[in-house]
């Protein structure tokens, strides 16, 4: 009775072990299929012909051809409105104006800066800086193309006053001496066009230096000087930005 049963649990034994190599032959079929079905490609492919990258590139050329000249400036005042010759007020001038000369300041030359004058306002001392104005004509002479540029002197005094008025409108009063001093920056100068009605190619930089001392004048340049020095200093110059 023993042995029947012995070769039925090894028949048994036999059966589990053809399951298992046929379950894992399923799964190896399985997989192979996976991958042949999701690495073939079933479109036919195409051939085109082939497009080189291309680079589309735009050059925006500056001009580096201006000049500039600077004129000095006189307030128009009550006093000094039909002075002149022509006058002030036939020129078309109103008080309070401030009125540049038609010639340029010559090379080495000093412009006085007035001292400070005091007077009394609603019972207070109140400190009226001396002032010049100045206004620097950039001329651009290129006729295609457009300029950036800004305007240096090269040696501001100390303890002065430094405005603009025109194209920006800033202020600031130094302490020392300042190198290489910034009047205007990037400001943009058109290509020259006489058709322009404002000025071919022209900008026009308004400007003054005011001295805040009461007991004695300042002395600045803003032209080139040759006289007094081994090498000629341009108190004003251009950069291109």
């Amino acid at each position: 009775m023993k042995k029947p049963e012995k070769k039925k649990r090894k028949a048994r034994a036999q059966l589990r072990r053809r399951g298992i190599i046929l379950v894992a032959l399923l799964a190896v079929s399985a997989l192979v299929v996976n991958l042949i079905v999701f690495s073939y490609s079933w479109f036919t492919p195409v051939t085109t012909s082939g497009v080189g990258l291309a680079l589309d590139r735009e050059d925006t050329i500056r001009s580096e051809r201006c000049t500039f000249e600077t004129y000095k400036g006189t307030i128009v005042t009550e006093t000094n409105w039909e002075t002149g010759n022509p006058s002030y007020r036939s020129r078309g001038y109103f008080i309070d104006q401030v009125a540049y000369d038609d010639t340029p300041i010559a090379n080495d030359a000093v412009i006085t800066i007035p001292k400070a004058t005091t007077k009394t306002e609603d019972g207070e001392t109140v400190t009226v800086p001396g002032r010049v104005y100045f206004r620097t004509n950039v001329q651009n002479t290129d006729t295609e193309h457009p300029s950036v540029i800004s305007l240096y002197h090269h040696q501001m005094l100390a303890d002065v006053g430094v405005a603009i008025t025109y194209p920006s409108n800033t202020y600031h009063r130094t302490e020392t001496v300042y190198n290489d001093y910034f009047i205007l920056r990037n400001a943009y100068v058109k290509a020259k066009d006489e058709a322009d009605v404002d000025g071919p190619g022209l900008l026009q930089v308004e400007w003054f230096v005011e001295n805040f001392d009461t007991a004695a004048t300042k002395s600045i340049r803003v032209t080139r000087q040759t006289t007094g020095v081994a090498t000629p200093i341009e108190w004003l110059y251009l950069m291109y930005n």
